[in-house]
């Protein structure tokens, strides 16, 4: 049959299209890629891809591709919206696979963090997603927030971060950010900038009986102002008004009287300013002027008279010498219509000057002179006569009272001090003279005005003498040495003296003065002979101190000791002498120190330690020390061991270590026992025996309840008892249990983890017992417990709580029920503005609930949204669009959403009008004109230089029929320049403005002045605007200085110049940018002479002193000079004045600065000698002896009492000369003589000389090489070590007597057999009774 078959069958059946490899049910998450692929029979048959019905086109996301008879769809970045049925279809066949998309996980790794800002701060928003390719959004509350000019949003990879440039107070609120399903929230506070004053208040004018207005500017538009006048706070009534508009504070006064003439403040919290209010008057003119007062002779009354032309409505203005005089006991003001009358019932001569009447602007002036009367002495001074160290007081009186008073002795002014006393009660003057001395005495004159007293004061001079002298003391050593004598009468500068050296009050020495008793207190003594000098003024008076030596004896003896075998003993005593030397012994045996002795000495305390001790060391030890000894006996005992340590009660919980501790006395050689329950220890892993020297430890590791019970510890003869307890370990979870969520006829699973398998479980649902069976299965495995529902349903849902043994784990079980899904998703759409749409989207089942989202805020069906649901079918229509409705819309049924995203595009615009560029001048008005196509569009913008402008009170933004838009400037500034943009949709129109500066101009100029030295001056010039001032005076620029301070308040400019001086006279330029105003200032001398002139002092070598002087006026340059010579301020001079006076002070006095000192000021001068008084220069330290061998340098030493002194240097009466074998160095106060390589010819007297001074000669002997012999002659000295005379007296040390010289001088030996005599001879010029010394080589 098969050959029955037509060919043509058989070739169609070849050639039916047919598919190799169909498309399989696929499976993919978010945001993946993925490939499908049909393979065909045929090649090059073209097919379509379809989604749910809907033919699939090639783009980015979606490749489709063929190649031979394989065809495949490619879809990247695969989305929720791309889940649905796929399918291929070529000519009549056809396949298709579900394709399902799993939503990826999403959540927030760093979440946004609060942020406190200051306001015009940099504030940034960082939040990290888990997901790299997620789109963010923000928003401030409800509002999305977009980037701009001052906001930036950045997305890098997983972060993203929202920042603001400069935050505002507006800016605070809620910052939240979106990325698809998950949202991360945090505030943002904003502190506002305090407030401050922009425009501060100026000075007001206002006129008499009209409103005034004062206006300020502050930073803020809502910060608040409190006005005060005088620290009185103002409120709104029918007086003052206040008005706060924009940034504008203002203040309203009514109806000004003289009473509104005051300060009045703004105060902003943070700023404050301040302005003066002047009421101005109506003019008012001086018909008769006042006539000035040129005698009057106080106390008689002056009278002042002026007629104005009007009755004014303010009491006029009286001033004295610039002071503002008002009604009172002394001064009488009358009015009487328009004459007005001033009397100075009571005038004095401090009332002398100016008088000036003012009455609104006019004014006019008059002069007062009043004469004082003559003053006379009623009461001279009287000469007193007065002993010396006594007081004296002068006094005098005078008619009238004067005003001041000045005392003087001789030429020099007095003033007071601790010398001199000042009294002035009413008419009379007293001065005291305290402390009075011979040179107190002479004549002493009072001054007041023109009148003068003289007296002259004697002073009696008393003859110091010593009414009990000093007498020698002999005393023992660490004893006290009182010396003591009396004068006639108290003197305050006595002194002590040891061997030539000042004493002073310290720790050793006491110096008393009581009256006329002086006492001189010497502590702990040591032994020396001395010399103890007193001296008072001219009388001088010595005697002698001896100190003998006191044997050492014990303060406390040696006490017996006892001490154990191997143990340490100590014996101590105390001596009474710290340089004692001990010698110890132990049975009449010396001991030396060693390994087991040790002796040790300490000041006065004297210790033997004997260590490691045994029986050989008891005995009987003695420390001697030579005139005194102290004996003790040591005992040695045998060694008893003993526990110290003993065990403690232990008690642990059951798996934790413990350890038991023995501490003995001393160690043993023999092996410990340890028992547990009466067993004995063995050492192994869990119980371990520990023996450390003299410690013995019992370590249990993992204590269990067996081991409970006795321990004991035995070594040789000792035991020691104790118990241990162990506790039961109690049962706990160590893992929680944690919820389950399942679908229904799943199994549910729950379980946790105990530390104690065999407790008793049981299982609880919502409070009640769960009894196992075949749904419920209850297993325990070691330490994991867990119950095992089978086939949960809804039913099964709740709290489940597993119990062991008292405690309780609990966790929650959920059971879902299927959630809803999409079987066609919502689509992006676009619509046109004005127009509308329509998103709609299908579910497999009908949904309960139904929400519609515009991006996270939920919408509410009205006008503006249409919501329907048909069955599965649900739609949203949205009407009117408008540009702000673009945004991602969302579809919520519960468990599951669909989003879309909706583009509006804007309406179509036509610029016909351009704008056209503008230049004009600060303060002027601009308007920019822009027409468009359509006319009836409103929602246009206009910017300068990218800021959004509103309509003001400087800016009007109009609109017209037709599409002409208007934009108008008003009082434009320099800031206002830039670029005018105007934005109408998509379209734009730019324009230029440019504002130029009006130059300044001087409104009121400098005018000419005088000013008088020593007085102020302050030059005002005013501008039409605030501009850059610069200052000029002759030419040169001036800046501030203490004298000079330039101040700028607005459009005024002010120069303020303290104490004028003759200098500050000539022409003052004030500069403001091209325009300039000069004026001409005029210095008016004012008469000065020396109030105080100097006076002449005398002063010691060395010291310091200070003239000075006072000049009437102060700031004046002054000069000093030495003679003819001019001074200049440095290290010897010091120059300074303080007001009027003038001081110089000289250091490091010399006799060369004594002469005449004079200060000049200006043509005046005056004068004054200083007599510097030279100290005698004398050697604080004589040259002293000296032996050297040849060729061996020697230095001779001597110091003087001050430095930088010249001296000469002689060798008999031979001048030396600075060369290499004599050097000579000075060392401040010390002088040196290097006698280099001396030669036996070298030797001689050496003397240092220093003007009239000359220190004693110092004899100084060379010796010879080996075998030369060398005798010497020296003066005989006393016991003290003082020289003695040819009488026996003796003298002091500071004066050697002369090297006696040699008659016969020694004869070599030249050749001398061992072991023979030899006899060596010589005769000295000078009689019997000197000392010989005789020596050989260097002995």
């Amino acid at each position: 049959m098969a050959d029955n078959i037509p060919g043509g069958i058989v070739a169609a059946a070849k050639n039916r299209l047919q598919v190799v490899r169909a498309l399989e049910d696929t499976a993919v998450c978010e945001c993946e890629s993925l490939t499908l692929e049909v393979v065909l029979n045929l090649a090059y048959v073209q097919g379509a891809w379809a989604r749910d019905g809907l033919r699939l086109k090639a783009k980015p996301t979606c490749r489709i591709s063929a190649q031979g008879k394989k065809h495949a769809l490619t879809l990247t970045r695969v989305g929720l919206a791309d889940a649905g049925t796929i399918s291929f279809s070529a000519l009549d066949v056809e396949t298709s696979c579900r394709l399902t998309v799993t939503a990826r996980d999403i959540f927030i790794v760093t979440e946004l963090q609060d942020v406190r800002a200051t306001e015009r701060q940099a504030v940034s928003f960082l939040c990290e997603v888990n997901q790299e390719d997620l789109e963010g959004r923000w928003y401030r509350g409800d509002a999305r927030v977009r980037p701009g000019d001052h906001v930036r949003i950045r997305h890098q990879g997983k972060t993203h971060i929202l920042s603001f440039k400069s935050v505002r107070p507006e800016h605070a609120g809620e910052i939240r950010f979106t990325a698809e399903r998950v949202s991360s929230y945090a505030t943002l506070a904003v502190k506002e900038l305090p407030v401050q004053i922009a425009r501060p208040l100026r000075v007001k004018v206002a006129m008499y009986r009209h409103r005034g207005l004062l206006e300020c500017q502050v930073s803020r538009p809502n910060a608040p102002v409190r006005w005060f006048k005088s620290g009185r706070e103002l409120a709104t009534g029918p007086k003052y008004q206040l008005l706060s508009q924009d940034v504008y504070r203002q203040l309203t006064i009514d109806d000004i009287c003289s009473s509104d003439e005051d300060t009045y403040t703004c105060d902003a919290g943070d700023d404050k300013t301040s302005c003066q209010l002047l009421v101005e008057e109506q003019a008012i003119k001086i018909v008769r002027g006042m006539s000035s007062v040129t005698e009057v002779t106080e106390p008689e009354p002056a009278l002042f008279q002026v007629e104005t032309s009007l009755r004014s409505g303010r009491p006029p203005r009286w001033t004295l010498s610039g002071e503002v005089l008002a009604p009172g006991p002394g001064v009488r003001m009358d009015r009487d219509g328009t004459v007005h009358s001033l009397c100075l019932t009571a005038t004095d001569s401090s009332m002398s000057g100016p008088v000036v009447f003012a009455a609104g602007k006019s004014h006019c002036s008059g002069k007062l002179t009043v004469r004082e009367r003559p003053l006379q002495v009623l009461r001279p001074l009287e000469d007193v006569e007065v002993k010396e160290n006594a007081a004296v007081t002068l006094s005098c009186s005078f008619a009238p009272s004067p005003r001041a008073v000045r005392w003087f002795r001789g030429r020099t002014a007095l003033k007071s001090s601790t010398k001199y006393s000042m009294r002035r009660e009413g008419p009379r003057a007293e001065l005291t003279i305290h402390g009075l001395l011979g040179m107190d005495g002479g004549p002493y004159h009072c001054m007041a005005g023109g009148s003068q007293s003289t007296a002259t004061v004697k002073v009696e001079v008393r003859r110091l003498q010593m009414v009990k002298s000093l007498e020698p003391l002999e005393v023992e050593e660490d004893d006290n040495a009182i010396f003591s004598c009396e004068l006639n009468y108290v003197v305050a500068n006595a002194e002590w003296l040891l061997n030539s050296c000042r004493l002073y009050s310290n720790a050793v020495y006491r110096v008393q003065n009581m009256g006329t008793m002086h006492s001189l207190t010497v502590r702990r003594l040591r032994p020396q002979e001395s010399r103890v000098t007193f001296k008072a003024g001219p009388i001088s008076e010595t005697t002698t101190l001896r100190v003998k030596e006191r044997p050492a004896v014990f303060l406390r003896s040696l006490e017996d000791v006892a001490g154990e075998e191997q143990g340490r003993v100590c014996l101590q005593c105390e001596a009474s002498k710290e340089t004692a030397s001990p010698v110890w012994l132990k049975d009449g045996v010396a001991l030396t120190p060693g390994d087991r002795v040790q002796l040790l000495h300490a000041g006065r305390a004297m210790s033997l330690t004997l260590l490691g001790l045994c029986k050989d060391d008891a005995g009987h030890y003695t420390c001697d020390l030579g005139a005194s000894q102290t004996r003790a006996k040591v005992t040695v005992h045998d060694l008893l061991i003993t526990i110290v340590q003993r065990l403690k009660t232990a008690s642990v919980l059951e798996g934790e270590n413990c350890t038991f501790e023995c501490l003995l006395s001393h160690d043993l050689m023999e092996e410990p026992t340890w028992t547990i329950n009466g067993q004995l220890v063995v050492s192994d892993a869990r119980l371990q025996v520990i023996q450390n020297g003299r410690l013995y430890k019992l370590a249990i590791k993992e204590a269990n309840l067996l081991d409970a019970g006795d321990v004991v510890f035995t070594v040789k003869d000792l035991s020691c008892r104790t118990m241990l307890f162990v506790r039961e370990k109690a049962v706990h979870v160590f893992r929680e249990m944690q919820s389950v969520k399942v679908v229904p006829g799943d199994d549910a699973v729950l379980s946790c983890e105990i530390t104690k398998p065999e407790a008793t479980i049981r299982w609880l649902k919502n409070g009640h017992p769960v009894r196992p069976g075949s749904r419920y299965v209850v297993s325990v495995e070691k330490t994991l417990v867990s119950l095992v529902i089978r086939s949960a349903t809804v039913r099964d849902a709740g709290e489940y709580c597993c119990e062991a043994d008292g405690i309780a784990t609990r966790a929650k079980l959920e059971v879902r029920e299927l959630q809803h899904t999409f079987s066609r998703e919502l689509r992006d759409a676009r619509g046109e503005e004005r127009g509308k749409v329509t998103l709609e989207c299908e579910t497999r089942r009908p949904a309960r609930r139904v929400a519609w989202l515009k991006g996270l805020a939920e919408l509410r069906p009205g006008r503006k949204y249409v919501t329907r649901q048909s069955g599965v079918l649900l739609s949203l229509t949205v009407c009117c669009l408008e540009t702000a409705d673009a945004d991602r819309y969302t579809c919520d049924v519960g468990t599951m959403k669909s989003h879309a995203q909706l583009s509006v595009s804007s309406q179509r615009v036509l610029i016909l009008d351009e704008l056209e560029d503008s230049e004009c001048l600060e303060g002027d008005t601009v308007t920019f004109r822009c027409r468009i196509c359509p006319g009836d569009l409103v929602s246009v913008k206009w910017y300068l230089d990218e800021t959004l402008l509103y309509t003001n009170e400087l800016n009007e933004i109009q609109a017209t029929q037709g599409g002409l838009h208007m934009l108008t400037f008003r009082q434009l500034a320099r800031k206002d320049s830039g670029t005018i943009s105007f934005e109408a949709g998509d379209k734009r129109s730019y324009a230029s403005l440019l504002v130029r500066e009006r130059r300044p101009t001087i409104i009121k100029s400098l005018e000419d002045c005088e000013a008088v030295e020593g007085g102020g001056l302050t030059l005002c010039c005013v501008t039409s605007k605030p501009c850059h001032i610069l200052w000029y005076k002759d030419g040169c620029q001036m800046w501030n200085s203490s004298r000079y301070f330039a101040v700028r308040s607005g459009c005024e400019a002010r120069m303020t110049i303290r104490e004028v001086g003759g200098g500050d006279g000539g022409v003052y330029e004030c500069s403001a940018g091209s325009v300039t105003t000069r004026a001409v200032v005029r210095v008016k001398a004012i008469p000065a002479e020396f109030t105080q002139p100097l006076t002449d002092l005398e002063a010691r070598e060395g010291e310091a002193v200070t003239l000075s002087c006072e000049y009437s006026l102060p700031g004046v340059l002054y000069h000093w000079r030495r003679g003819q010579e001019n001074l200049r301020a440095g290290d010897k001079y010091a120059m300074r004045h303080k007001k009027t006076a003038i001081f110089l002070t000289v250091a490091a006095l010399t006799p060369q600065d004594s002469g005449v000192y004079s200060c000049l000021c200006r043509e005046h001068l005056t004068s004054a000698s200083l007599r510097v008084i030279a100290i005698p220069i004398t050697f604080t330290q004589p040259l002293k002896p000296v032996q050297a061998d040849e060729g061996v340098s020697v230095t001779l030493r001597c110091e003087l009492s001050r430095a930088g002194v010249a001296v000469e240097w002689k060798r008999g009466d031979d001048l030396l000369r600075n060369g290499i074998r004599h050097q000579i160095r000075r060392r401040e106060t010390g002088q040196e003589l290097l006698l280099w390589r001396p030669l036996p010819r070298d030797s001689g007297l050496y003397s240092c000389v220093c003007a009239d001074q000359k220190t004693s000669a110092a004899p100084v002997a060379v010796r010879g090489g080996p075998g030369r012999a060398l005798l010497r002659a020296v003066p005989a000295r006393g016991p003290c070590g003082l020289d003695e005379g040819p009488d026996g007296a003796q003298t002091g040390g500071t004066t050697s007597s002369p090297l006696i010289p040699f008659k016969v001088k020694l004869r070599n030996q030249l050749q001398v057999e061992e072991e023979s005599s030899v006899t060596l001879s010589c005769e000295l010029s000078g009689g019997p009774g000197g000392r010989v010394e005789a020596g050989a080589g260097g002995s």
